[in-house]
């Protein structure tokens, strides 16, 4: 299941909606992604990573993403590789290196379970405050 947040500016009214998880199409998606990996779309070290080690697996859900130098906020795959616990092999994962569509900056990534707090609106500079009336899940 996913949700979707809100991102809402008192000052300007800027709203961003951040379509979170996957939902019901995780099998399709998740090999889709593992299809885009093999092929390098997501880099040279992603393919590596997952060409070595077999038994890896990739978080492909979708995450908030935000610029920290321009702050445009995005919904990005998170893209973490990662070994199953059952596995004794190392290294432990691969986290992605998101960049920003806008500028080409560095994305923060801020989890489900993390507090969407600190965000600047890419508008007017203010700090974008969570509408918590505006949560709503999907499949």
């Amino acid at each position: 299941m996913g949700n979707i947040i809100r991102l809402r500016c008192k000052k300007c009214s800027y709203t961003f909606d951040a379509y979170l998880g996957v939902g019901f199409l995780y099998p399709v998606v998740y090999e889709e992604t593992l299809e885009e990996i093999r092929k390098g779309t997501y880099g040279e070290a992603h393919r590596l990573f997952l060409e070595e080690h077999k038994d890896a697996a990739v978080n492909c859900e979708n995450v908030l993403a935000v610029c920290s130098s321009c702050g445009h906020p995005e919904c990005v795959k998170d893209m973490t590789l990662y070994l199953p616990r059952t596995s004794r092999k190392s290294p432990e994962g691969l986290k992605y290196d998101h960049k920003c569509s806008d500028c080409g900056g560095s994305m923060r990534i801020f989890t489900e379970d993390e507090e969407v707090t600190g965000i600047k609106c890419p508008e007017c500079g203010d700090e974008l405050e969570r509408d918590e009336e505006q949560r709503i899940l999907w499949d």
